[in-house]
């Protein structure tokens, strides 16, 4: 094959459409990730956005003993009675038999 100045031109016009074609295929769209909530979920997710909306007013001696406790926790010093978590968790038991 002779190569002269038209062939040349020809092959790189041959050889430019190519490219463009691999080029084209290289940048195809991603595939997408897919997320599906279950019907649990989304009601969780609307109950939560309704409970950030809810105005939780303390008083003040609710507020001290939410900041004493939170103290405690951090400093390692928070102690509960075994005798107060079975007292409260027979209260709960009997609050849900309607006791």
């Amino acid at each position: 094959m002779k190569i002269d100045s038209v062939n040349q031109q020809m092959m790189i016009k041959k050889f430019m459409s190519g490219a463009r074609i691999r080029e084209d295929r290289g940048k195809s769209t991603p595939a997408r990730d897919k997320v599906e909530l279950s019907d649990n979920a989304v009601a969780f997710a609307s109950v939560m956005k309704t409970a950030r909306g809810v105005d939780v007013s303390r008083t003040a001696d609710e507020l001290r003993e939410i900041e004493e406790i939170t103290r405690q926790v951090r400093t390692g010093t928070f102690n509960v009675s075994g005798r107060d978590i079975a007292d409260k968790m027979l209260e709960t038991m009997l609050a849900d038999l309607g006791m």
